[in-house]
């Protein structure tokens, strides 16, 4: 594992009754879910209550599967218990400060986990395990819509595979082999503009800048246009960073689901922050 200062986990204990265990705390926090018996990492989150958030995923064990809602990952995690005899774990962090610093640490970890093991965790994207698919959210909208439903069995649900990790702690962020990818060269928006149909990962940053202002991923041009929109929304926190004159660098990826490029644009942000030791001044702030 990195050395990364924000990465000294508490002790394992039973996600099952966490809540009132008495080493719950109620901080703020990123925490992880393991398979106890293989030592499996299933899932990382983060959350503003460590004790609630362990509330809302205890429905992983109940009789049937659950909604996504109030965990997202409950539906994966009780789905993986129905295939595999097994308990599961919880260890935190406490992480104070900005939820975008939680952010970053949480998709910090989940990087460097993608690049020891080869893969993002079980249930992080909106994965389930293979043969399952994911139950709906539980909000009244849905009910209203009558498009609520809770998740089954389906053989022919098979997981996207994780793209590989590009966890890069060599390279400097600006520079045109980031990534071990190829970037555009960095022009000012908007003179130098992708195709619309473009899809991929880009980068944004002031041009006295040495570090980022933001990674993304998406349909490039439509994304960087509705960032430029934020110079004119007065007090929106990322107005400076995406005001007239900013830098863009890009480049188009293949892929077989938009959850792979979550995936990427994580190792990215994860790249910058425990090189940096800053996270994109406009990241997790929108």
């Amino acid at each position: 594992m990195f050395d990364v200062p924000e990465f000294v986990w508490s002790k394992w204990i039973d996600l099952r009754g966490a809540q009132i265990n008495p080493q719950s705390p109620k901080d703020e926090g990123v925490y992880r879910i393991r398979d106890r018996n293989s030592g499996r990492i299933l899932y990382v989150g983060e959350t503003n209550n460590l004790r609630r958030r362990f509330s809302h995923l205890q429905n992983s064990f109940s009789a049937e599967i659950p909604y996504a809602d109030p965990h997202t990952a409950a539906p994966a995690l009780w789905a993986y218990l129905q295939e595999n005899d097994t308990s599961l774990d919880i260890s935190f962090i406490i992480v104070q400060g900005s939820r975008a610093k939680r952010m970053t640490v949480e998709t910090s970890y989940i990087a460097i986990l993608r690049h020891e093991v080869g893969e993002s965790p079980l249930a992080n994207f909106g994965q389930m395990p293979n043969g399952w698919i994911k139950s709906s959210g539980n909000s009244s909208k849905l009910v209203q819509m009558g498009k609520r439903f809770k998740g089954y069995r389906n053989n022919d649900a098979i997981r996207t595979p994780s793209m590989p990790s590009i966890l890069d702690l060599s390279n400097s962020s600006l520079e045109c082999n980031w990534g071990n990818l190829q970037w555009s060269n960095w022009e000012e928006f908007p003179i130098s503009l992708p195709p619309h149909s473009v899809i991929g990962l880009y980068r944004i940053r002031r041009p006295e800048a040495q570090m980022l202002s933001y990674i993304g991923q998406g349909k490039i041009l439509a994304r960087l246009k509705a960032h430029s929109l934020k110079y004119g929304d007065d007090g929106h926190a990322q107005s400076h960073d995406f005001s007239p004159g900013f830098l863009t660098s890009w480049t188009s990826v293949q892929i077989i689901h938009s959850r792979q490029l979550l995936e990427m644009e994580a190792d990215l942000i994860a790249s910058h922050y425990i090189t940096l030791n800053a996270c994109p001044t406009a990241q997790f702030i929108g």
